[in-house]
């Protein structure tokens, strides 16, 4: 009998991986920061490796945890991104008359974008059974570093009796 046993590392590998290379996310990387594609690291990590201002736009995938075993049906998969985006001096822009931190849209953006990537049925197996966001907000006084958190459960059903498992 086999039971799902899916990698932790190889999980969160995986999911940096997406979202580094996705042509969208790239994209959005390029236009709005000049930059090729996002600093992405999965993991728990120190405190001197956690990304700052220089290191953005930046994606961090960690906290992850899994439930597995033989009397789940269907097995839960959680993990935590972090999102963050900085510019040297943020400006208020109006959109319908309604005033907005040009800093704050641009990690609203990218949270989305992250969002839309994680349930696109063509570049993952399986959409977020939930996501639970927080932010965006700016991490400095200045105003110059805003970050966003978003905390992602998928689901996977679990194959008793055979050697298939499925991937996040």
């Amino acid at each position: 009998m086999a039971l799902q046993n899916l990698s932790i590392k190889d999980a969160m590998i995986s999911i940096g991986a997406l979202l580094k290379t996705d042509e969208e996310i790239c994209a959005f990387c390029s236009d709005r920061f000049s930059k090729d594609y996002p600093k992405v690291m999965v993991g728990d990590m120190t405190r001197k490796d956690i990304p700052d201002i220089q290191d953005t736009p930046y994606i961090v995938v960690t906290d992850f945890k899994k439930q597995e075993g033989q009397n789940i049906e269907f097995c839960p998969y959680e993990f935590v991104i972090w999102v963050g985006v900085a510019r040297e001096k943020s400006a208020v822009t109006v959109v319908e008359d309604v005033e907005m931190i040009d800093t704050y849209g641009d990690c609203a953006d990218l949270m989305t974008l992250v969002e839309k990537v994680l349930n696109d049925p063509k570049k993952n197996n399986r959409p977020c059974s939930k996501i639970n966001t927080i932010g965006p907000y700016p991490l400095d006084p200045s105003g110059q570093h805003w970050v966003g958190k978003m905390s992602v459960n998928k689901r996977i059903y679990q194959t008793l009796g055979t050697s298939y498992q499925e991937e996040l």
